[in-house]
């Protein structure tokens, strides 16, 4: 569901023709966009890491990842984890795609 919506999100943005974010605060364990501002919660039951780009950074856990009109993005990762699972959400600048990694 989280990289569903940051596919989501990069795609209004070029629709839009406009910068876009989506934000995350594992503190509070939301997520939401700009394109879809209703924060939707994340389950107790995972861990989660997250890499932003310096000035994404928006306190010591919390974040936003931008994209862009052209499709790119401001790049980074989320690691979900859950027992000895793990997904990583890679987002690339250049071509803004949100690819999920599965480790067990």
């Amino acid at each position: 569901d989280i990289a569903a919506m940051m596919r989501a999100t990069r795609a209004d943005a070029v629709r839009r023709n406009n910068e876009l974010a989506f934000l995350i605060d594992p503190a509070q364990r939301t997520y939401w966009s700009d394109a879809n501002p209703a924060p939707r919660p994340i389950p107790s039951t995972l861990g989660i890491d997250t890499e932003f780009a310096a000035r994404a950074r928006v306190s010591a856990a919390s974040g936003r990842y931008a994209f862009f009109a052209d499709g790119t993005a401001s790049g980074g990762k989320i690691v979900l984890r859950e027992g000895t699972a793990s997904a990583t959400i890679a987002i690339d600048r250049l071509t803004g795609n949100a690819e999920v990694q599965w480790m067990r």
